[in-house]
């Protein structure tokens, strides 16, 4: 949902991607961090690119609060014992990353991804999709 809410929609040709893998889901979306936000200050500075879409999202209750979805992830990652979402940008694309386990070798290769081996457990689809518990990232565990 954050993806969608704060991507630079003014950058053409390209478009949110979710890459999942073995371990990890990477959500790579266009633009970088608005405003002041940084990823080292993610979590306490807010700023809304897209201030009708935030709109739009709480109206029909895919959001339940303005500037929460950051810091809703933190935590329930850690309450679940899992590593910290992870931000990083360069000149036009923001990554953000969870992880199911602490650091591991990836099989990420560019522009690409890697569901072969163990497998993807499906609850992770819902923590970024919303497609299965929006409003609670503990699926991430199913």
């Amino acid at each position: 949902m954050n993806a969608i809410c704060h991507r630079d929609y003014s950058i053409l040709g390209t478009v949110i991607q979710v890459k999942l893998f073995d371990d990890h889901i990477t959500v790579e979306s266009p633009g970088i961090l608005p405003g002041l936000v940084r990823p080292y200050n993610i979590r306490e500075m807010h700023f809304s690119r897209n201030p009708k879409i935030a709109l739009y999202m709480r109206s029909y209750k895919l959001v339940k609060e303005f500037g929460e979805g950051v810091d809703r992830m933190f935590r329930e990652m850690e309450e679940a014992g899992l590593p910290a979402p992870e931000y990083r940008q360069n000149e036009f694309m923001v990554y953000a990353t969870i992880r199911q386990h602490g650091e591991v070798e990836t099989t990420e290769k560019e522009g690409g991804s890697n569901l072969a081996g163990k497998g993807l457990a499906r609850g992770w689809q819902g923590v970024w999709l919303g497609l299965q518990c929006p409003e609670d990232y503990r699926c991430f565990l199913r």
